[in-house]
């Protein structure tokens, strides 16, 4: 778990932003708001993936990826398919029973259920911490991937949980 609050993978309730060090993401349909900070580079719109935005050096990022659901499907079930489906395959550091977004966060964002997970894994030459959280409110699906370098956690972690603490489908 020590991995987890070093990085700010876990997101937690909303903490107020300054209108000058960030800049607000919203999007229409599906909807969902983000803040970010205003020196992160924000990427352009994708089909499935309408919002990334990352570290000035490039060594950290934050996306939010998006899909639906067909029948009933829980957010930890969702999260299972994609760790079966990454590359190599993923091993979700969160026990078992810690995985599921408290109450209290759920009702913050505006969805039904959530499921967490965090990952060690080498990109290339570099050791990668990745925290993915997959909220889930009807059909909608929402994944929210925060990817940060190790070598860069001092410089960057604060702005990566900042990032996934704003989150909200409201």
């Amino acid at each position: 778990m020590k991995l987890l609050s070093l990085c700010g993978i876990l997101p937690l309730a909303a903490m107020a932003l300054s209108a000058d060090e960030f800049k607000s993401f919203k999007h229409p349909k599906p909807k969902f708001s983000v803040s970010y900070p205003a020196d992160w580079k924000l990427s352009p719109v994708k089909e499935g993936m309408p919002f990334m935005a990352s570290a000035p050096d490039d060594t950290a990022n934050v996306q939010v990826r998006t899909d639906a659901v067909r029948g009933k499907t829980s957010a930890c079930e969702y999260l299972a398919k994609t760790e079966a489906g990454a590359e190599g395959g993923r091993s979700n550091l969160i026990p078992e029973d810690k995985r599921k977004v408290t109450a209290a966060q759920l009702q913050y964002m505006g969805v039904k259920e959530g499921c967490l997970a965090a990952y060690k894994i080498m990109v290339g030459k570099d050791e990668v911490l990745q925290g993915t959280g997959v909220y889930i409110s009807g059909k909608n699906v929402w994944v929210v991937i925060q990817t940060l370098q190790t070598a860069a956690r001092e410089r960057h972690a604060k702005g990566v949980s900042d990032i996934a603490k704003s989150f909200t489908t409201k």
